[in-house]
């Protein structure tokens, strides 16, 4: 082999190599044309979905506006143990707090559906507004 044809085989090689990085990282190779690595500057690709864990994220990466949430409002009339709103599909429970007076006791706080049910331990003897904070899915 000449020097010509040991740089060749390097070129090729290194070629290999960088397509499998790329491709080990979910990139692929649009334009190899004129460029020693075969990258010319021109790579595209995109990460797949679902394919990043909790444990790649840096610590600091998520925060309140990357947070998909929701606040209820419910509204118990006077002489009601329960009250109801519409909320998104799948929402978790993060957490609640009373807007107005709470003078009973909160016996249950569900969700089913896109329905958000909070039943009092007896009936509100004034309007009740409680909002809750949802984790949409």
């Amino acid at each position: 082999m000449d020097k010509k044809e040991i740089l060749e085989t390097i070129k090729e090689e290194l070629k290999k190599f960088h397509e499998r990085y790329l491709s080990f990282r979910a990139f692929k190779i649009t334009d190899t044309s004129n460029d020693v690595f075969g990258v010319n500057n021109k790579t595209t690709g995109s990460v797949p979905a679902n394919s990043v864990g909790q444990t790649q994220m840096k610590d600091s990466s998520i925060g309140q506006a990357e947070l998909k949430y929701e606040v209820a409002t419910i509204t118990i009339s006077a002489g009601q143990p329960s009250g109801t709103t519409t909320i998104t599909s799948g929402s978790i429970i993060l957490g609640f707090y009373p807007q107005t007076n709470l003078d009973q006791i909160i016996d249950d706080i569900s969700v089913s559906g896109t329905t958000l049910t909070i039943t009092l331990a007896a009936n509100a003897t004034n309007i009740t507004i409680i909002r809750v904070v949802l984790l949409k899915s």
